[in-house]
């Protein structure tokens, strides 16, 4: 009777001890690679309210600092000579959304999944490039003959070609790199990088009036420098 009941209490521990060694190993986390705890669910609800606030801090720092530098370049150029600027910048984002914008957003969609899935959105990021490339390729190939009918509707001069295309291009990639970002899970970096974009063009911009080499031209290659400075 003594050895049965001996025998039972060591089963009865082996088994606590068993099932202690099961929960403290499903209660660990399996060995992930290099920031693979984005991929979990669980982080988007764990990083929430820190990810909430620096996105409302960047967009509300990134606004103010947008306001500050229409409020200077409409002083310095003026109504009419913001306006210019506008249009120039107006012209670049009828031809990006027109024609090549409509696949942006599979970048943050599937990206996010292929995230998920495997730690990575390499296959996502370039397959939209090499479905990017040829529509950009047809659109820079075409501008003779649309940027002049789109110049006269917007009141173009006639020498801002170069200026839309620059427009153009830096903006589809820019757009591209905030929609990869995104499907990282890097919404964080997104609006900080947004936030520095808008102080890049707000400093070369007060430069810019204080040296009284302030112009529409000047202003609008800003537009060019902030997201490539980015």
């Amino acid at each position: 009777m003594l050895s049965e009941d001996i025998t039972g209490k060591l089963t009865r521990l082996s088994e606590v001890v068993e099932g202690n060694e099961v929960s403290r190993t499903s209660s660990q986390p399996a060995l992930l690679p290099r920031d693979a705890s984005r991929q979990n669910p669980a982080w988007d609800l764990l990083h929430a309210p820190k990810n909430y606030l620096a996105l409302i801090s960047a967009q509300a720092l990134g606004s103010l600092l947008s306001f500050s530098s229409v409020w200077l370049a409409t002083r310095y150029l003026g109504p009419a000579g913001y306006g210019g600027v506008v249009a120039l910048i107006t012209a670049a984002q009828i031809a990006m959304m027109v024609a090549v914008s409509w696949t942006s957003i599979s970048v943050a969609r599937y990206g996010c999944e292929e995230f998920v899935r495997t730690g990575q959105i390499a296959s996502t990021f370039w397959t939209r490039l090499i479905i990017l490339a040829p529509n950009l390729l047809v659109v820079l190939a075409t501008a003779p003959f649309w940027l002049p009918r789109l110049a006269g509707i917007l009141n173009l001069p006639p020498n801002s070609t170069w200026l839309v295309l620059a427009l153009l291009l830096v903006n589809v990639w820019w757009i591209h790199i905030q929609q990869a970002l995104q499907g990282a899970k890097l919404m964080r970096s997104q609006g900080w990088l947004l936030t520095l974009e808008r102080a890049l063009i707000l400093l070369v911009l007060s430069y810019l009036a204080l040296s009284g080499s302030i112009s529409v031209w000047n202003v609008s290659w800003l537009y060019v420098l902030g997201p490539a400075g980015a």
